[in-house]
């Protein structure tokens, strides 16, 4: 056991310090400065064995990158280890050189703004409630998700009160770091060896598949419901998504990485939709329709050509957001790669999950879509089945929310569609 250090804080010094913790504030706001009262070689070692295990960097960079005051760190720190170890960690994280930001900051909110609904964000995007009809592929395209601010609020870094942010409650587990030959466990060890791009990415993709790992009897994230462990996986998954995005914070980037690490972003709003999805899992991970929306679209924004749409879209369809989900649809839309069926489901989901009102201007955008697709040689490899029968629901599930004369133009982009292919 370490010794005690002298001269040791008072009690009295103690107590000042810990009726300021309430809410994390910027440097500067604390009285009095605990960071003098510590020992930061000390705080590192303290950091790494006991706060290491859920903050996935180990090192204290995200403790310190979003400016968690003395107070809040040391009654956080109180909680693990010592008055003593608690002041070294203190020391230890305003050691750090790192860029700072309000621990309030949602890292990665689209356009860094929260709309209050869905009205806004229409107007806000076209300048009226409304699809373009005018809005071609290339300006479609031209609107970068991760720019485009969305009345869906992202996750701060650490809400002591709700799910609804990044930090998970527990370690990544043992159990799967351990599983077979271990590979993960010394896949992570060499990312935090090198610190490299390259190591990063293998260390999440080996992460990533562990907690769906069928062979392994603790994975919590197998997809048969009778293996599912909701609230395990849920926050697996945000132990790794924490790790990679530390990487992204720390080296300024904000844009895509790899799909590895984004698609455990979107991994996470997986578990949070088949709770809300299936029976038997409710209230196993609370706010669970705000967690599927969220994560999916933090995870489908870096990579607007990945998923189906069909996730996403019900899921903001379920928040009363049907313009976002218009968006969300033809935006990945437009955006897929050649070959793929993917873009003639994208054109049936623009009714199916899409704002009742812009269903006719949706739906012609997407079939005019697919005709600028086949007119360019790109047809489905190997579903033109698929497609034929995709293409012919989006004309059966608008029918309903348009006029005749619309339903007459929608038909008669449907049959060149069909001819086509």
């Amino acid at each position: 056991m370490k010794a005690p250090r002298s001269p040791r804080p008072s009690a009295v010094l103690l107590a000042l310090a810990l009726s300021a913790c309430t809410q994390p504030t910027v440097p500067g706001d604390e009285n009095p400065p605990l960071v003098d009262l510590g020992d930061p070689v000390a705080g590192e070692l303290a950091f790494r064995q006991e706060c290491g295990t859920c903050h996935a960097s180990r090192d204290g960079f995200d403790v310190a990158h979003f400016a968690y005051s003395d107070t809040t760190i040391l009654r956080r720190a109180l909680g693990h280890v010592d008055t003593t170890a608690a002041l070294d960690i203190v020391a230890h994280v305003r050691s750090l050189e790192v860029d700072r930001r309000s621990p309030d900051v949602r890292i990665f909110q689209p356009g860094g703004e929260i709309l209050s609904n869905d009205l806004e964000f229409a107007t806000g995007l076209f300048g009226s409630d409304s699809w373009p009809d005018t809005l071609s592929t290339a300006g479609l395209r031209a609107l970068d998700p991760r720019e485009v601010p969305i009345a869906v609020a992202f996750p701060v870094w650490s809400d002591e009160e709700s799910n609804r942010d990044w930090m998970p409650d527990n370690a990544f587990p043992d159990a799967l770091l351990d599983f077979g030959d271990g590979d993960v466990r010394a896949r992570l060890d060499e990312y935090r060896r090198t610190s490299s791009v390259q190591d990063l990415i293998s260390a999440l993709q080996v992460l990533g598949a562990a907690d769906r790992e069928e062979g392994n009897p603790d994975a919590p994230c197998v997809e048969g419901l009778d293996r599912l462990s909701p609230a395990e996986c849920f926050d697996v998954r945000r132990w790794v998504s924490s790790f990679g995005a530390q990487f992204m914070l720390r080296h300024d980037l904000d844009g895509a990485v790899h799909n590895a690490l984004h698609d455990v972003w979107w991994d996470i709003g997986h578990v949070a939709r088949r709770t809300v999805l299936s029976d038997g899992f409710e209230g196993e991970i609370p706010n669970a329709l705000e967690n599927w929306v969220t994560w999916m679209y933090a995870g489908w924004a870096f990579e607007p050509e990945r998923h189906a749409s069909f996730y996403l879209a019900a899921g903001l369809a379920r928040s009363e957001l049907p313009r976002h989900a218009t968006f969300h649809v033809l935006r990945a839309q437009v955006s897929r790669m050649e070959g793929s069926v993917a873009p003639y489901v994208d054109a049936a989901n623009v009714p199916r999950y899409g704002h009742e009102p812009w269903v006719m201007e949706g739906l012609a955008f997407a079939y005019q879509h697919l005709l600028e697709r086949l007119d360019a040689g790109d047809r489905p490899v190997d579903d033109l089945a698929q497609a034929r029968d995709e293409v012919g629901t989006a004309y059966e599930l608008a029918v309903p929310f348009v006029t005749a004369a619309e339903a007459d133009t929608l038909r008669g982009l449907r049959d060149q569609i069909l001819g086509e292919l």
